[in-house]
Parts: C-alpha cells; structure tokens; sequence
C-alpha cells in the first residue's frame, strides 16, 4: 500500500507541479545539518525548488526541500521511540524545509506540519496546498487512481 501512495501523489506531483520545482522520490538522502557526524535522513518524497538545485554532487541532498511528504513507517517503533514522527518532522523544520506532510494510513489521517505554524492533523479527504497554490485532497485522489485500475 505504502509504494502505491506514493507512487499516486508522485504522479500527480509530475502533473501539478510547474517546472520551478523537481520532485524526488524514492528514500531520498538529506544531509540535514553540516556536522561532521552522520546526520542525514532518508525521505519519501521531497519537492525541490530548481533553483536550489547545483549538478548532483556526492550521495545526499544538501539543500532543504520546499516540501518532504512521508508515509508512515512500518518499522518497529518501540525500537526507535514513538516520539519518531514528531522528532523527524522537527528536524526537518528546524533544518529549513518550509512543510513536512505525514499521510498515516493506519488512522487515514494527514499530518501537516510547518514552522512557526501549528500543526494540523485533518482527515485523508481534508484538501491542503502543497506548493504554491497546488493544492491535494489525498482521498479524492486515491479514488481516482482506484478508478484507472
């Protein structure tokens, strides 16, 4: 379920996206912070300003995505604590990326998180804007996708 989630919004972020933004996808490697210590984080999608973009250079992504959407892990939380989601989310806030999005399918809820702004936790049908004015409704493009099949 996760890969077809992602797979959806990636497609529909091809579409909706002007060409001032690059999405990536696919555990995509964040250098969050310029310790010398191993300090990156993988992400499902990030959405990219171009402009930021230099010619790929090394294994990591060395500037903060405009935007970072995240499935839920499957992973087994009371390894790595059940305080993940808000600690990830606030790294990625902290380091300079302006919106992070979880879609926790479990609940169907969507976490929306940005800085300086509290977070929202809405339903899979609450419709919110991405980037600039691109806006998606997760339920409404789930069903869509159902319906192509």
């Amino acid at each position: 379920m996760q890969s077809w989630i992602i797979s959806t919004i990636v497609e529909f972020l091809f579409h909706a996206l002007p060409k001032k933004y690059k999405a990536f996808f696919n555990e995509v490697g964040y250098s969050y912070t310029k310790s010398r210590s191993k300090r990156w984080l993988n992400l499902d999608i990030a959405v990219i300003d171009r402009a930021e973009l230099s010619k790929p250079t090394g294994s990591y992504l060395k500037v903060p995505p405009e935007v970072v959407i995240e499935l839920d892990t499957k992973a087994d939380l009371t390894k790595i604590g059940e305080e993940y989601y808000i600690a990830k989310t606030q790294k990625l806030l902290n380091s300079g990326v302006k919106k992070v999005v979880w879609i926790l399918t479990d609940y169907k809820k969507v976490q929306i998180a940005e800085n300086k702004k509290p977070w929202l936790v809405v339903d899979f049908d609450y419709e919110f804007e991405i980037v600039d004015n691109i806006r998606m409704n997760l339920k409404k493009l789930l069903e869509e996708e159902e319906k192509q099949a």
